[in-house]
Order: C-alpha cells, then sequence, then structure tokens
C-alpha cells in the first residue's frame, strides 16, 4: 500500500484509469451501472467491504481515494482514522494524502479493508478504482454507493452478491 497525495494520486488515475472520476462522467464511460443503499448497521458495512475486495482478481493494481469527509462530523472520528493511517507510517492528515494505491496483494487487500471500513462507518465519500479499468465503486456520503463497470461478467457478479447479501 502507497499512501501518495493529491497530484501523485490525479496522475496515477491518469495513467491507470481515466482522466475523470466525475459520475457524470463515468455514466457515459461504462455499459454497466447499478445504485445500492449502503446498510446503516457497521457490522453489514464490515461484510460489505470484505465482499467488494473479495471480487478483484489476482495480479490488479488500483487506488481508494477519500474525496469527501467532515461533511457528516458527528459521524466521524479523525483521530480514529490519523491513528490507523500512523500505524501504516503515514504521517501526512487525510487532506495531504488522500489517495491509497494498492494491489491484490494480501496485505494490501487487508489494509484497504480497514480504510474503507472506516469510510462506511464515518459516511465519508470515497471512489475505489481497480486497474486495468473495469470495475469503479463510488461511495457517497448520501449512502449510497454505486457501481461502475465495462465486464458485464464481473458486473452480474457483484450485482448479484449486493441484491442477494448487502442488507442480509
Amino acid at each position: 500500500m502507497q499512501i501518495v497525495n493529491l497530484a501523485e494520486g490525479k496522475k496515477w488515475v491518469d495513467e491507470h484509469a481515466l482522466s475523470d472520476l466525475n459520475p457524470k462522467f463515468l455514466d457515459k464511460e461504462f455499459q454497466y451501472k447499478a445504485i445500492y443503499p449502503i446498510p446503516a448497521d457497521s457490522g453489514i458495512k464490515t461484510n460489505l467491504a470484505r465482499r467488494i475486495l473479495s471480487y478483484i482478481p489476482p495480479n490488479k493494481k488500483g487506488c481508494f481515494w477519500i474525496n469527501g469527509y467532515g461533511i457528516w462530523p458527528s459521524s466521524q472520528n479523525m483521530e480514529l482514522f490519523d491513528a490507523y493511517r500512523r500505524s501504516l507510517g503515514e504521517h501526512r492528515p487525510l487532506h495531504e494524502a488522500p489517495y491509497h494505491l494498492f494491489s491484490s496483494l494480501t496485505e494490501d487487500l487487508k489494509i484497504l479493508e480497514c480504510l474503507m471500513d472506516l469510510s462506511l462507518y464515518f459516511v465519508w465519500d470515497a471512489i475505489l478504482v481497480e486497474s486495468p479499468l473495469e470495475v469503479i465503486i463510488n461511495i457517497s456520503h448520501d449512502e449510497m454507493f454505486t457501481i461502475y463497470s465495462r465486464s458485464k461478467e464481473r458486473f452480474v457478479l457483484l450485482e448479484k452478491f449486493f441484491e442477494n447479501k448487502a442488507n442480509a
């Protein structure tokens, strides 16, 4: 896992994905799209993050960009988040280093799961980008998430999970 600043993160996105991660642009760029509510229960949120990441195939790279926080201050705990990132060796605040670059290595995915868990618990905006670009998941502070996919096969797998188990 590599945590990088805004300029380095945007450079990674330009090189590995799209130059624009705006939902209006993504709507035009991806053939398959589905929107789901984020469950309120923290245990289900944990399972949701774990399951999303279980669908990342081997030998993939990606980034997790936390692009909105502080919207609901009563829902977040910056001390907890900062302490977790310090445990990873990262001492810059989130606004200075919002991008988390990962590989499909088990260690990176475990760290990514924790970051995604915290983002879901704290009701933050975040975007998970997989490269080569097949799937993007946009998490919204409106307590919804959107799956974008170019692969029908991958989309159907994710869709089945979310329709059957995400709210269980």
